[in-house]
């Protein structure tokens, strides 16, 4: 973490430095997609009954607790690939281990798309007028913190998310500090539940902020979210799940403010990311498009100290640089991994 020359992968570029020492910021990506899911499958009052024990056993839940969200995850997306229609095991199922389940037709068997986007600093998925929108943007007027504007909206039986990442890393050159790293954020949400008979309790929508600083983060240009977490050094969340409903208008959102800190000395590198996602859910929405947004400070000075000593320590936000050698650093493609897995959910 304390290395004088360093070589870091972005985008395919080599470009030369005088030292290493100057250049404050490292690397930067951005990534969004959006999973659009239908599960016409659930318009059967039969269906929660049905599944509901092989959906716990599939996503390793307690019984009792599958929601009508999570049966949509299933029925959108996993059902078909399990099972054939007469609720045999198919022969090239990746869970050939799964209970026999319920006959079902091809009307009743939901679909899934997946759209991605990756850039640089900056990149946009969607319109903020239709299902789904992502303005990803790591700010180069603001130490190329991240800003996140994510919106997801729905029809009934359907499970749609909106994901959005950003991550940039830092080489500190000025002395010990404390850095304190803030995100503000507001969202407004249709504020409804998605009622199912057999299963549990949903609200219609979903909201989910983390941020945070870590080091040693890996990325894969194919995925959406890092390969490889490093070594977390300080992180904070937020989320709808579980929590009363919300739901408010533009001029009257949820509004909330994170903070982290975390201690960096002189040659530190590290990275500090944020990830928002915002879910739709059988004709609810969440919108979080207006502000996600990021501020750094030094613990103990104030806004106008801390931006004094980020301007000796911490170049501003440029992607890439063309100065002459001695010393080269060599830049290979970065991106991050999407929330794919048996069982953990998009």
């Amino acid at each position: 973490m304390k290395n004088t020359f360093l070589r870091v992968a972005l985008f395919g570029f080599t470009i030369s430095v005088n030292c290493i020492a100057n250049a404050g910021l490292v690397t930067q990506h951005t990534s969004v997609n959006t999973y659009q899911r239908t599960c016409p499958g659930l318009e059967d009052p039969n269906y929660a009954n049905n599944w509901r024990d092989t959906i716990e056993l599939f996503y390793n839940m307690e019984s009792g607790s599958a929601s009508a969200e999570i049966m949509c995850h299933f029925n959108g997306g996993n059902q078909a690939r399990i099972y054939n229609n007469d609720g045999s095991i198919r022969e090239d199922s990746p869970w050939p281990d799964m209970p026999i389940g319920v006959p079902f037709t091809d009307e009743e068997v939901g679909t899934l798309e997946v759209i991605q986007a990756t850039g640089q600093n900056q990149v946009t998925l969607g319109t903020n007028d239709g299902k789904y929108y992502a303005n990803v943007i790591l700010d180069e007027s603001n130490l190329g913190l991240p800003q996140i504007k994510v919106k997801s909206e729905s029809g009934d039986f359907e499970r749609n998310s909106v994901n959005g990442y950003a991550a940039t890393e830092y080489l500190w050159t000025g002395d010990a500090e404390t850095l304190e790293f803030n995100m503000d954020f507001d969202f407004f949400t249709s504020g409804n539940s998605w009622d199912l008979s057999g299963a549990a309790d949903f609200q219609d929508y979903i909201f989910n902020l983390t941020f945070g600083a870590a080091i040693g983060m890996q990325f894969d240009p194919s995925q959406t979210f890092p390969i490889d977490d490093g070594t977390i050094l300080s992180e904070a969340s937020f989320s709808t799940v579980g929590e009363p409903i919300i739901s408010g208008t533009i001029d009257s959102p949820y509004e909330g403010s994170l903070s982290v800190s975390f201690d960096v000395d002189t040659g530190d590198q590290f990275f500090l990311y944020g990830r928002v996602q915002a879910f739709g859910l059988n004709g609810g929405f969440a919108d979080a498009s207006h502000t996600v947004s990021s501020r750094l400070a030094v613990q103990g000075y104030t806004q106008e100290e801390s931006l004094q000593i980020f301007t000796s320590a911490l170049n501003e936000a440029v992607p890439s640089v063309d100065v002459p050698e001695p010393s080269t650093l060599a830049i290979f493609t970065l991106g991050i991994i999407g929330l794919a897995s048996r069982r953990f959910k998009k």
